[in-house]
């Protein structure tokens, strides 16, 4: 899988967890808000050697990067205000 330049959020997930839906829902509202981000949705077990080279052991798990570069991470079930400042720190 080909990561883009820029700012990307990466949202890796299973199609089974109830957590991953709703972060993806919440990064789907909210991203709208924080232009010029591309979201990229990876199912882990599509792609187990790309979640893998993420180092990704649990689910959800959302990273962000810049050119290339990880600049953050956050892991776990989010609140639509966590993935908001998550996001504001990352992005501005």
């Amino acid at each position: 899988m080909e990561i883009p330049n820029g700012n990307v959020l990466i949202v890796f997930y299973s199609p089974r967890c109830k957590s991953c839906q709703d972060v993806q829902r919440i990064l789907e509202n909210v991203l709208k808000d924080f232009g010029g981000v591309k979201f990229i949705k990876v199912n882990v077990f599509e792609y187990k050697e790309f979640a893998k080279s993420f180092n990704v052991i649990a689910l959800p798990v959302i990273v962000a990067l810049k050119d290339g570069v990880e600049v953050g991470r956050l892991k776990g079930a989010k609140s639509k205000s966590e993935i908001v400042e998550f996001l504001r720190e990352v992005f501005g």
